[in-house]
């Protein structure tokens, strides 16, 4: 399973700010899990998370991956782990807000 978790004001763009989706073949990517968020969940949060002109996060948006931020690994083509029942990729959508 994937554990997506949602932080500040992208909360209200859902019913639920946690998401567990089963590890899908089709799921390779976090650009494919947002795509597959997209459609099943919330297409404002997506428009909130990806500039689509650019292909990249919008500014003032971190994206975690187990606790590792995308702008480490692969940006949007952060590889998400597949194929051990155990494991649980674990994903957080964070808004850079002040305060």
């Amino acid at each position: 399973m994937m554990q997506v978790r949602i932080y500040g004001r992208f909360r209200s763009l859902f019913k639920n700010p946690n998401l567990e989706l089963p590890n899908d073949e089709n799921i390779k990517s976090l650009k494919d899990l947002l795509l597959i968020v997209k459609e099943n969940y919330s297409e404002g949060f997506y428009k909130e998370i990806v500039d689509e002109r650019s292909n990249s996060l919008n500014v003032g948006v971190i994206l975690t991956v187990n606790g590792k931020s995308i702008s480490t690994e692969e940006g949007l083509e952060t590889k998400l782990r597949d194929g051990d029942e155990d494991f649980i990729d674990k994903i957080g959508f964070i808004p850079l807000e002040g305060g």
